[in-house]
């Protein structure tokens, strides 16, 4: 799977004041959100093969049997499409088969005038992409463990921002991040919600992927 490494701190504020801070505390649990965990996808409808992310959406576990915590990403913000896209990094996965079903095939690939040679879609490394510029990606957790999140990889051509909702109904943004890879400040607070958004409504609509947590804080 795609792994980061530190890269450039997001641009912070809160109420107009602004800060830097580092990394979560060395004793936090991380995990790289990837779109692409296989209990995950196999636990969406079957129309994700061909990279539809549709209710319920797409969850990660993360943190294995010791300190399991289960991270939703689903849409938000009331687009008219019910879905965002969770497509494959791999250019060459460029085909739907029409022969072959879920699970194991759907996502293909095909060279020249050839057949569309399935893939497994649950083994396919994924990033989100959305429709519209006013399109929300929310990620949460239903648990009841302390978490932040800590970073995110910008994609495409456009920038992004990244809003989180605190647990003490804060609000603290990281605006203008153009793609690449963005270390995520550390507010001193705890997360309910963080939403990520189109920077500007004019231009491409946004993708990313990695977005990383720290839970059981």
């Amino acid at each position: 799977m795609k792994r980061m490494t530190c890269a450039r701190l997001a641009r912070t504020s809160l109420v107009g004041a602004f800060g830097l801070f580092c990394d979560a505390p060395a004793s936090a649990a991380t995990c790289d959100i990837s779109f692409g965990q296989a209990s995950g996808l196999n636990a969406m409808p079957a129309a994700q093969a061909i990279g539809f992310a549709t209710a319920p959406f797409y969850t990660q576990v993360c943190g294995g049997i010791a300190i399991p915590n289960a991270f939703k990403v689903d849409e938000s913000g009331g687009s008219i499409f019910g879905h965002f896209h969770i497509a494959a990094d791999d250019p060459t996965v460029n085909c739907f088969t029409t022969n072959a079903t879920w699970p194991s095939g759907v996502m293909g690939r095909q060279i020249g005038a050839g057949p569309c040679v399935a893939i497994n879609p649950l083994t396919t490394s994924r990033y989100v992409a959305v429709h519209t510029t006013t399109q929300w990606i929310r990620v949460r957790t239903a648990s009841t463990t302390k978490w932040r999140a800590t970073q995110i990889k910008v994609m495409g051509t456009v920038s992004v921002k990244v809003l989180v909702e605190q647990t003490d109904g804060t609000w603290w943004q990281f605006t203008d991040l153009t793609p690449g890879i963005w270390n995520l400040g550390n507010t001193g607070k705890f997360a309910k919600n963080a939403f990520v958004q189109n920077q500007s409504t004019a231009g491409a609509p946004m993708s990313f992927d990695n977005f990383v947590v720290a839970h059981n804080l």
